[in-house]
């Protein structure tokens, strides 16, 4: 029964709180003030209004809800004596709240009530401990609240730590990833206006020098929440190590270098260095010639008409002056080629250059120049091209496989310039052959006219006829020949000479069919047709 009765005294006690409730004005007006000075303190103290649905507005929400109970808390039962009550003392309430993410509590302190006690710092830290805040804890803010006695201010207690990510390994590169390209250019890129001055697809490399450096991972650091949960940051990841063939990697795997001279390339995704022959120096007189089996790669100038030969391509970032430079494969000259008359190259593959000047070039490729002046040039199978720049062919012999393209081919000074399309060494020295012999088959048919005027023995006429009849046979067979040669020059209708202006006196020679020019023209294209060499 006490039980019971307990319950029914809690019942008729809170009945008379509402009733007191209802009748109170002065505990209505003391809940909106407090509400009031929350409010103003939050605007205060953030110096706006919360935003909905943030945590000062979920959390002013609950004090606001709090404060009620707490004015109400004070009001004591109705007194069965008749005499009005007295107010009951109610003590400083902290109030909290946590984030979602667990990375910020808040605490806000209700007033205490008719002489309650205050707030006790030994008891809010006991009651954030209760709470579950225990990591992060602004000890500097608790002392803060507890000394100013800090009443319905809303105020970060407690901060987690976030964890930190790790980093990546990374790389700092010296040098370009390039693949292994081959020098030759293909037909698209014969037409285009390239710079052999910038273009450079070659690195050039010492041993010792670094290619790149690796920066090992970083390690994450690990945060935690208000309530001392750990969080893991992820860790970061290594960096592949492109290490090739001859490179070699510091003891602390920092730093990846040049085990040898050479030049770097791309194997797959590693660094390599291919062994190649690098001359950082002017190769002169006192160098000597040079030698090698494999690829060239000389830093500096051609000089005093030293030779250098090599089984692989030759790549000269000086210029020459006077030489001999012989290849199996390309040459590539990125300075000027200014002979002296006595300047050759020759080349396996192609040949190419900026200024190509008093100098002999023979390549079975393509042939590419900026300027090609008074110079002796032959494309054995290909083309030659001078497109670059201000793409100019003036003087000289140039001779040409297939098609000769350039923006201005003479000059203003009236050079002789000579043009030979669809020239095979091959043929031509054929053709120059039988052109001889016929040469002597008709002296000797001349020959043999004479004789026979100047006899009159029938035996020595019947001689002499004979004679002249398989000379007859002989030069038949001589021109048919002759004329079989000269009909497989003009088999590719397809090529030509190509060019914007043209100055005389230019001499163009295809097969044995030629045509001079003799004033200037524009836009031209020369070509055969019919057995006759068109200008347009």
């Amino acid at each position: 029964m006490a039980v019971f009765g307990f319950f029914e005294k809690r019942n008729k006690t809170k009945n008379n709180r509402v009733e007191q409730r209802g009748l109170a004005q002065n505990q209505r007006s003391l809940i909106q003030k407090l509400t009031g000075e929350l409010r103003e303190n939050i605007r205060q103290d953030f110096q706006k209004n919360p935003e909905k649905g943030s945590d000062t507005d979920i959390f002013r929400n609950t004090v606001e809800q709090a404060i009620r109970k707490h004015v109400e808390g004070q009001t004591p039962p109705a007194s069965e004596d008749g005499q009005p009550p007295k107010n009951l003392a109610v003590d400083a309430l902290p109030l909290f709240h946590v984030s979602a993410d667990r990375m910020k509590a808040y605490v806000c302190i209700l007033p205490p009530l008719n002489e309650g006690n205050g707030i006790d710092q030994a008891q809010l830290l006991e009651d954030m401990r209760y709470e579950g805040i225990a990591s992060g804890i602004d000890q500097e803010a608790v002392s803060r609240i507890v000394s100013m006695q800090n009443y319905l201010h809303i105020i970060q207690i407690a901060s987690g730590k976030l964890p930190k990510d790790g980093e990546d390994g990374e790389l700092e590169e010296m040098f370009e990833r390039r693949h292994e390209q081959a020098l030759e250019l293909d037909e698209n890129e014969s037409l285009a206006e390239l710079n052999f001055r910038k273009q450079n697809s070659v690195q050039f490399i010492q041993k010792g020098d670094v290619i790149c450096r690796i920066k090992p991972p970083v390690m994450p650091e690990d945060g935690m929440d208000i309530s001392g949960r750990a969080l893991h940051g992820k860790g970061g990841e290594p960096i592949h190590i492109p290490q090739g063939k001859n490179t070699t990697l510091s003891e602390d795997g920092t730093i990846l270098s040049a085990a040898i001279n050479g030049t770097v390339i791309m194997d797959g995704d590693d660094f390599t260095v291919q062994d190649q022959k690098v001359i950082s120096e002017n190769v002169n007189a006192q160098m000597g010639d040079i030698e090698y089996n494999g690829d060239i790669f000389i830093l500096g100038n051609i000089e005093d008409g030293v030779t250098v030969k090599a089984t692989g391509n030759i790549i000269i970032l000086g210029e020459i002056r006077k030489g001999r430079i012989i290849s199996d494969g390309t040459i590539r000259v990125q300075g000027d080629i200014k002979g002296s008359g006595e300047t050759q190259l020759k080349a396996a593959r192609q040949i190419q250059c900026t200024i190509l000047e008093d100098a002999e070039a023979v390549a079975k490729g393509n042939i590419y120049a900026e300027v090609i002046a008074n110079s002796e040039v032959i494309s054995e199978e290909g083309s030659v091209y001078a497109l670059m720049g201000r793409g100019l062919i003036f003087g000289g012999d140039v001779k040409a496989h297939k098609s000769i393209c350039a923006k201005k081919i003479g000059n203003i000074s009236g050079c002789t310039n000579k043009l030979t399309m669809n020239y095979d060494p091959e043929l031509d020295y054929k053709i120059t052959e039988k052109k001889r012999d016929l040469e002597n088959i008709q002296k000797s048919k001349e020959k043999l006219e004479k004789d026979i005027s100047d006899v009159s023995m029938s035996r020595q006429m019947s001689k002499l006829m004979t004679q002249r009849k398989l000379c007859d046979e002989i030069e038949s067979d001589t021109l048919k020949e002759l004329k079989e040669l000269e009909n497989r020059i003009y088999s590719d209708q397809s090529n030509c000479i190509s060019c914007e202006k043209i100055h005389p006196v230019t001499q163009i020679r295809i097969g044995v069919q030629e045509l001079t020019i003799e004033k200037e023209e524009e836009s031209c294209n020369i070509h055969m047709s019919s057995g006759k060499v068109l200008l347009k």
